[in-house]
């Protein structure tokens, strides 16, 4: 199913198609009835058909159109000599853009506040990433793509990347960045590169400064297992002192793995109480029915949302009371940064 197709489907979901059905069916009997004539119920039928499609293109609105993306030289020196402080995403290249979820405005007790029958907004999962940033710590969102590429997807603020220097573009954000978001995307394998940026976490002290999102698990459970597996090496990789995935343990593979299950959607590495060693933090899904109720998809915006903020606002809390320099010790702006050529 192609991206457009997945858009307008988990916007309109079963009910919505129902409806839209419906909604046609009666207006093509009244447009097409013996008499030729249409009252004054055939004529709410039609302008409710007229409205259906207005509510579907409002609540489609999310989904903004692509963003210019910015050079490299453009964004990095500014930002590494001030002191503002951003998040940083790291992921795959390759899937920007392609994970939608319905946004619902929610109550404290996480039950929707309004039914918005029969369709409802979507965000990117990288817009949901980019809004909870914002809302947990009023910063702003950076990711890297491809140098060749000029578009992506709404959501954080993307930097091209030289390809033969990428490394020296990455490093001094990830040294640099206040929090660090591995985003793993479904049917997407974790290239050489993306152990790199794990590793460079690891040497930098940066695990516990660092969120891991899966994608959710009621679009694609087949790639969602994938991403579990994947998120246990990374999470056993932290546990090393060289920040390798070959030197990480197995057994604490599979105790990983183990302990994700099939329910969630967002980890973090924290330090333990006793301040001996580091336990995991976890948002899921609470629902343990693996039956997803006709028309509404459990796993929605407001559990990222939610979740990604409350992480966040722990890990500034860590922070709290410490200087600029000693919360970001490596800090690269403090001496010369690399060069590339403007592509």
């Amino acid at each position: 199913m192609g991206i457009i197709a997945r858009r307008i489907w988990r916007s309109v979901g079963w009910w919505g198609l129902a409806y839209s059905a419906l909604a046609a069916l009666a207006a093509y009997s009244i447009l097409f009835n013996p008499t030729g004539n249409i009252d004054e119920s055939g004529g709410r039928v039609i302008a409710l058909t007229i409205a259906a499609l207005v509510i579907l293109a409002y609540r489609m609105r999310g989904y903004q159109r692509p963003r210019a993306t910015k050079s490299y030289e453009e964004v990095l020196k500014p930002l590494l000599t001030s002191t503002e402080e951003f998040c940083l995403v790291l992921r795959p290249f390759g899937r920007d853009g392609e994970i939608f979820l319905r946004l619902y405005k929610m109550t404290k007790k996480m039950r929707r506040r309004t039914s918005q029958m029969p369709y409802a907004n979507i965000l990117t999962l990288e817009q949901v990433i980019a809004r909870s940033v914002h809302r947990g710590l009023q910063q702003k969102t950076y990711a890297l793509v491809d140098q060749n590429r000029k578009l992506a997807p709404p959501g954080p603020v993307y930097v091209r990347a030289p390809n033969e220097n990428w490394q020296a573009a990455v490093l001094p954000l990830i040294q640099r960045a206040h929090s660090i978001i591995l985003w793993l995307p479904p049917g997407q394998d974790v290239h050489e590169s993306f152990n790199w940026e794990v590793e460079q976490i690891v040497l930098c002290g940066l695990q516990r400064r660092t969120i891991m999102v899966l994608p959710p698990p009621d679009q694609q459970i087949d790639s969602y297992r994938q991403a579990v597996a994947e998120a246990a090496v990374l999470l056993a990789t932290m546990d090393t002192v060289s920040g390798k995935t070959t030197d990480a343990d197995q057994l604490k593979i599979q105790h990983y793995r183990d302990k994700l299950g099939e329910k969630t959607l967002i980890m973090r590495l924290e330090t333990a109480a006793d301040g001996d060693g580091q336990v995991l933090m976890r948002w899921f899904v609470q629902d343990s029915r693996r039956r997803w109720r006709l028309g509404k998809s459990r796993v929605h915006a407001s559990l990222y949302e939610n979740g990604l903020a409350d992480l966040l606002t722990s890990i500034e809390g860590d922070l709290a009371g410490q200087p600029f320099s000693v919360r970001y010790p490596l800090n690269p702006g403090q001496r010369e940064l690399p060069t590339a050529e403007r592509q």
